[in-house]
């Protein structure tokens, strides 16, 4: 489950006019159905782990007359899934879901550095875009805040 389909509606893409940065495959659908994969992956269920898919195309391939899907959620993407989970009163299942459930299911065995996530008292200042050398790419950002941070990752 990736980090944006947490977030995204149909109408987050097609509300008042194409919004292409939001535009990614599986299209995103109704709230229903946002909903139901909130519900699957703060559930618990080992069956269900997060899969980033980060896409970061061109800002001028996004908005081209192609419109190539794919969302760039990298920068942010562990905080914004803690945020949901936090949403859903579900945060102790949060190491699972991240870290656990989807190396399970590979066969393979997880990792062993270690993050420490801190959820502030107001929203962190997360990059909407990214440019160097003339290359410009959209950062996912939903309508939510976010919360969440990471505080400091270690080695085990």
């Amino acid at each position: 489950i990736t980090p944006h389909h947490l977030y995204l509606t149909r109408n987050d893409i097609f509300l008042g006019g194409l919004t292409p940065h939001m535009f990614c495959l599986p299209i995103a659908q109704r709230k229903e159905d946002c909903l139901a994969i909130r519900k699957a992956a703060t559930s618990g269920d080992e069956h269900f782990f997060l899969g980033t898919d980060s896409a970061p195309h061109l800002v001028s391939a996004k908005e081209s007359g192609q419109g190539v899907p794919g969302i760039f959620n990298a920068p942010a993407s562990i905080e914004r899934v803690a945020q949901i989970f936090d949403d859903c009163e579900a945060i102790q299942n949060l190491e699972a879901f991240v870290s656990l459930n989807g190396a399970r299911f590979y066969g393979l065995a997880p990792n062993t550095e270690t993050i420490r996530l801190r959820k502030k008292t107001s929203p962190p200042d997360y990059p909407r875009k990214i440019v160097e050398n003339d290359v410009e790419v959209f950062v996912f950002t939903p309508k939510e805040r976010t919360y969440w941070c990471i505080e400091s990752e270690s080695q085990r």
